[in-house]
């Protein structure tokens, strides 16, 4: 299976500087924290029923889920790649630590 990629064809790495669009109009700056695959332990949220999600931290604390294309392995277009970032990221909660 091909590796994850942004659209651009630019391959994924957790801990990656990203830029999306909310309702197109609203940009969000933050980072990869949870891609499918590769970080561990595998988080029900982002990775079920053959749906997978790129899991990104914004630097207002937010967090969501962006959808990956099964058929091509890219991340949906409103996430943008802006630049490798190699420092320690902190990752998404996991449901046990939701209680």
């Amino acid at each position: 299976m091909e590796p994850i990629s942004y659209s651009d064809g630019t391959p994924v790495r957790i801990g990656d500087r990203v830029m999306t669009r909310i309702f197109l109009f609203f940009k969000e700056y933050g980072r990869v924290v949870y891609l499918p695959g590769v970080s561990k332990p595998r988080h029900p949220m982002m990775e079920h029923h053959g749906i997978k999600r790129l899991g990104i931290r914004t630097d207002t604390g937010g967090s969501g889920g962006f959808w990956i294309d099964p058929k091509t392995n890219k991340v949906i277009h409103t996430v943008t790649f802006l630049s490798r970032d190699e420092t320690p990221v902190e990752g998404l909660a996991t449901p046990q630590e939701w209680d």
